[in-house]
C-alpha cells in the first residue's frame, strides 16, 4: 500500500517538531515532507533526541514560505498539509510578521488549490482565535499595531484564509487551536519558553498578576496527527487547551522543580500602565499582562501529560540545551528582542 505524503510547514518550530516526532513514531508512518527555512535547526533537532533521528531521512524543501515557487513544489503531490508555520519574531516588526503569517498562508492555500492531490488540511490556530471576533482585514492598519498584537491578529487572518478556501469542498479542513504550549523540542523559545531556561540559573521572584492556560505540546501533536490521517465530511475546530493556572502558581512550581523554594510575588498591576512604552508590546500589552488568559470550556478530553510532568520535561530539555550561563544574558536577550 502506498504511504500517504504529508507536508508539514514550520517543522522545526516547537509544535512542528513535536508533530514530526508524533507522525514518524507511528506504526507505518507517512512519507513526511518538511517545509523548513534552514537545515541547521533540523540538524539540531535530529541530534537532540534519538526519537528525532528519523528527521534526517525526511524529504524536505528549504525555502522561505513567502517564496511562491518552492511552496508550490512542496505542496505538489502531497495527500495532506499541516500548516504549523507562524512567526513570533516580534523584533522583526509587524510588517514582517504579516508577510510571513498571512502572506505565507495565502501561498500555501494557492498551492493547495493548484494541486489535485491534497484532500486534507490541518491549520494550527490559537485559543485566542478560536472564538475571537473577526478582525479588520486592512493589513495596513494591522501593520501599524505593536508586533505582539499583530502576531495575534495575523493568526486569525490566516485562519480565515484557510476557512474561505474550503467553500467548494475540494479538501477537508481541521483547525486545531492550542493554548500556551510547554514541553520539550523548543530550540528557539519565545519570552515564555525562555523562562524555563532562566529558572535554572536562579528562582523566579516576580510574576505578572494574571493567569494562563497551558497544554503539553506532545498532547497537541497527537491530536494534530490524528486529524491529518483521518477524513471526515465537514470542517472541525478543536480547542486544544489544558490547565488554567495563575502565573504565580506556575512560576512557583517551576522554581520548586528547579530546586528553589521561592514563592514569586505578583508585579503590581499599575506598573503595566507603562507597557505602551515597551516596543514590541505597545498598548496591547497593558491588558495582555493584566487579564487572565483562561479557557473556560472543555479542551482536550484525553491528555497523557499532567502539568507537573510537562514542567519537569520542559526543564529537562532546557538543561540539555541551555540558552544562558548567567542571568544577565537572559536580561539582555529579552531586552534586545522585545524592549529595545
Amino acid at each position: 500500500m502506498r504511504r500517504p505524503t504529508i507536508l508539514l510547514t514550520g517543522a522545526t518550530g516547537h509544535l512542528g517538531a513535536a508533530i514530526a516526532k508524533e507522525l514518524l513514531g507511528r506504526p507505518g508512518p507517512p512519507n513526511l515532507r518538511l517545509l523548513i527555512r534552514n537545515e541547521e535547526k533540523l540538524r539540531k533537532l535530529a541530534n537532540s533526541d534519538p526519537a528525532m533521528e528519523p528527521l534526517r531521512a525526511c524529504e524536505r524543501v528549504v525555502t522561505d514560505i513567502r517564496d511562491v515557487g518552492p511552496v508550490e513544489r512542496a505542496v505538489a503531490g502531497a495527500d495532506a498539509v499541516i500548516h504549523a508555520c507562524h512567526s513570533h519574531e516580534y523584533w522583526n516588526g509587524a510588517p514582517y510578521l504579516l508577510s510571513v503569517n498571512v502572506g505565507g498562508a495565502r501561498n500555501i492555500v494557492r498551492s493547495i488549490r493548484a494541486s489535485s492531490s491534497v484532500k486534507k488540511v490541518v491549520f494550527i490556530g490559537s485559543y485566542s482565535a478560536h472564538h475571537g471576533a473577526s478582525f479588520d482585514d486592512d493589513l495596513v492598519a494591522i501593520s501599524a499595531c505593536s508586533a505582539r498584537e499583530c502576531s495575534s491578529r495575523s493568526k486569525r487572518l490566516a485562519q480565515e484564509i484557510f476557512r474561505a478556501s474550503t467553500s467548494d469542498g475540494r479538501f477537508r479542513l481541521d483547525i486545531v487551536s492550542p493554548s500556551y504550549l510547554i514541553g520539550p523540542f523548543q530550540l528557539e523559545p519565545t519570552y515564555f519558553g525562555a523562562l524555563f531556561h532562566r529558572v535554572l540559573l536562579g528562582p523566579l521572584r516576580w510574576c505578572p498578576p494574571n493567569g494562563i492556560n497551558v497544554v503539553d505540546v506532545r498532547d497537541v501533536a497527537r491530536i494534530v496527527g490524528q486529524c491529518a490521517t483521518t477524513l471526515h465530511m465537514c470542517e472541525r475546530r478543536i480547542l486544544a487547551s489544558g490547565d488554567n493556572i495563575s502565573l504565580r502558581e506556575l512560576f512557583g512550581e517551576m522554581n520548586r522543580q528547579a530546586g528553589f523554594t521561592t514563592t514569586p510575588r505578583r508585579v503590581p498591576s499599575g506598573l503595566f500602565l507603562f507597557m505602551p512604552r515597551l516596543k514590541q508590546f505597545g498598548a496591547f500589552g497593558r491588558q495582555y499582562f493584566r487579564n487572565n488568559h483562561y479557557v473556560d470550556e472543555g479542551g482536550l478530553r484525553t491528555r497523557r501529560y499532567a502539568l507537573a510532568q510537562s514542567i519537569r520535561d520542559t526543564l529537562s530539555w532546557a538543561k540539555r540545551w541551555p540558552m544562558y550561563t548567567r542571568r544577565s544574558e537572559f536580561i539582555w536577550w529579552f531586552a534586545e528582542r522585545y524592549l529595545l
